[in-house]
């Protein structure tokens, strides 16, 4: 009786115990680095907007896809200037690529330079500020996204 008892104990905590899932696809290593050309990060703004180029490197030993987006930020991007004048103006960007999907292929090691158009309201009062965070998601992969923040100033028009 001690040895059926024993054997299925056996059973059961073998039966529970599972290898690690070896069908998850999801690529470990897809690290990447976005900056902006020549450290730019902020700029005045027109009527029509203002443009920012951006570096996307996959710094990673594999080839990845990476899903560009854009989230408008609620705050001055904590730029002293920003804050003190309490303004705040809400931005939308578009990307300038050859995939209308926002997504960017790179092999390992590859850059690819890309365009940022910031549009900014019609309504926009003079002396305002906005920020607009943009994001790299790597697809398939347990790596976290990179990030970069664009500031904008909308002078006298």
């Amino acid at each position: 009786m001690k040895a059926i008892f024993i054997l299925l104990i056996t059973l059961f905590i073998g039966s529970t115990i599972t290898p690690k899932n070896k069908t998850n696809n999801a690529l470990e290593d897809c690290d990447a680095q976005l900056s902006v050309w020549n450290n730019e990060t902020t700029k005045l703004a027109g009527e029509n907007g203002t443009r920012f180029i951006l570096i996307l490197k996959n710094t990673s030993s594999n080839t990845a896809t990476y899903t560009l987006s854009a989230k408008n930020l609620e705050n001055p991007c904590d730029l002293e200037s920003a804050k003190s004048s309490g303004k705040y103006l809400p931005l939308s960007a578009s990307f300038k690529l050859d995939d209308s999907k926002n997504k960017i292929t790179l092999s390992s090691g590859q850059s690819n330079k890309f365009a940022v158009k910031i549009n900014i309201p019609i309504d926009a009062s003079n002396s305002d500020w906005g920020c607009i965070e943009i994001e790299a998601k790597p697809e398939d992969c347990n790596t976290n996204n990179v990030k970069t923040v664009l500031s904008v100033y909308v002078p006298s028009l």
